[in-house]
């Protein structure tokens, strides 16, 4: 059985050092979205709707259930096309104009 970890840090929250990990899948994504909406629901309640759809997407991108279409970009980064990270970035290719 494979280990899950996904921290704040790896999603974009920044100064949180919280770390959910385990071995069922579902179990850490619903404890990481648990610290996000009790200890972070400030930030929360100032995100748009697209900003909660890239939240929740990198989430379940660090635990492994990735749409396929790429990586998102974190929030306040600007897209920079030649950065060798590649885990932040994306191209909407899902989403229409």
């Amino acid at each position: 059985m494979k280990m899950r970890i996904v921290k704040c840090n790896d999603v974009g929250i920044r100064n949180c050092n919280f770390m959910a990990h385990g071995y069922d899948l579902d179990e850490v994504e619903t404890s990481m979205w648990t610290h996000i909406k009790t200890d972070h629901s400030d930030m929360l309640k100032n995100m748009s709707e697209d900003e909660l759809h890239q939240l929740r997407h990198r989430v379940a991108t660090f635990l492994g259930r990735s749409c396929g279409c790429g990586h998102l970009e974190k929030p306040g980064e600007a897209y920079d096309k030649d950065a060798c990270n590649a885990l932040y970035r994306i191209h909407n290719f899902h989403k229409g104009p």
